[in-house]
């Protein structure tokens, strides 16, 4: 049985030094909320039986770029057009669920972290949690709305000094 009760989840990932991980009950409390971005980082061949309502398919291969040395992320003008394109901006808390080692899900979210933007989490147990919890399952994932990106930078993320970056 489904857990409604949204006093059990006080939404500590919307408050500043949260939790970076949400599990499925929990955010099952949160799917209507208008600034929530649940993003399903899966391959087509890993999601044939469904997707969380609401979720957005997200390729994230497009997050490593071959031409770029190191951590091969794409160039500040590309991030913005990528998250842009699939309707994630800077006030939106996003989710990401994948269903294998959960490293394309932290791509992602460790790729909004490189821009800046801290309110996320990912999905514990993935895609496997939310079918174990019996939560709803939508056939398909939303189109998203695409929405113009102006991320705000401390320093260019292709620097020739190497350093960290944060927007803490």
């Amino acid at each position: 049985m489904r857990n409604t009760n949204t006093s059990v989840f006080a939404a500590p990932a919307f408050r500043e030094g949260a939790e970076y991980v949400i599990e499925a009950d929990a955010l099952n409390c949160l799917i209507h909320q208008s600034n929530l971005r649940i993003v399903d980082v899966r391959s087509k061949a890993q999601s044939p039986d469904g997707h969380i309502p609401g979720a957005i398919r997200f390729d994230a291969t497009r997050l490593i770029d071959d031409d770029m040395d190191g951590l091969r992320v794409p160039n500040e003008k590309k991030i913005s057009q990528i998250f842009g394109d699939h309707g994630i901006s800077s006030g939106d808390f996003v989710v990401a669920y994948d269903d294998d080692t959960g490293a394309n899900a932290a791509r992602l979210l460790w790729t909004l972290d490189l821009i800046g933007h801290n309110r996320y989490a990912m999905l514990d147990g993935g895609f496997a949690a939310w079918e174990d919890a019996g939560l709803d399952i939508a056939a398909d994932t939303q189109t998203p709305n695409p929405k113009p990106q102006t991320p705000c930078y401390i320093l260019p993320l292709h620097s020739p000094t190497p350093c960290l970056i944060s927007m803490r």
